[in-house]
């Protein structure tokens, strides 16, 4: 495992980490997402591939950018721009959620800079309904319920039904954010 914790971009201190060896593939979190979300699967893509995993703009150890409004295409950049500075050539890239729309804005802007494009659980752009449920959870975590509810909400929109059905690898996944050292802040999530 080769972990790198911080790279300046632009602006940005950008957290990451880098696992395995091999073609790389790049995993772009959804929102609300720290890099923690993506270790259920990362041991075993290791495996394989040297997986790049990171913190997005206003989430986890990423978090001060200075920048009030955060879009597609911005976000879009920063990855090709974290590949670029960790010699990361012809990437596959994978997005979740919201993380499938920036890798999707990625593949319509930088074609020729990435090999494939894996898409779970996305739309093109972030439409009314999705703007919707972000708002939801946001305001639950503003209104202070618990964070077990937010967790049973928020789940099904994460993971499919074989993960969910494993209780003891949802505690494992459960445990892991409440141990995050750096989760994300109200105004960091209004802002994604």
């Amino acid at each position: 495992i080769l972990q790198m914790p911080m790279m300046k971009l632009i602006e940005v201190d950008y957290h990451y980490e880098l696992h395995g060896s091999g073609q790389p593939l790049v995993l772009i979190a959804g929102y609300g997402c720290e890099l923690v979300f993506l270790t259920p699967i990362l041991a075993e893509l290791a495996k394989s591939f040297q997986v790049l995993i990171f913190d997005n703009r206003a989430i986890g150890k990423t978090c001060d950018d200075g920048v009030a409004t955060l879009t597609a295409d911005l976000l879009a950049h920063d990855v090709m721009q974290l590949c670029d500075e960790l010699n990361l050539a012809l990437p596959h890239i994978v997005g979740h959620s919201m993380g499938g729309t920036i890798a999707q804005t990625i593949a319509a802007n930088y074609p020729d800079k990435i090999k494939k494009l894996i898409l779970i659980s996305t739309a093109a752009k972030w439409r009314v309904p999705m703007r919707f449920a972000f708002q939801s959870l946001l305001n639950m975590r503003q209104c202070g319920i618990d964070f077990d509810i937010i967790f049973a909400a928020s789940i099904p929109l994460l993971f499919g039904e074989r993960f969910l059905q494993d209780a003891s690898q949802v505690a494992i996944f459960k445990q892991g954010i409440l141990a995050n050292p750096a989760p994300q802040s109200m105004s960091d999530q209004a802002r994604q």
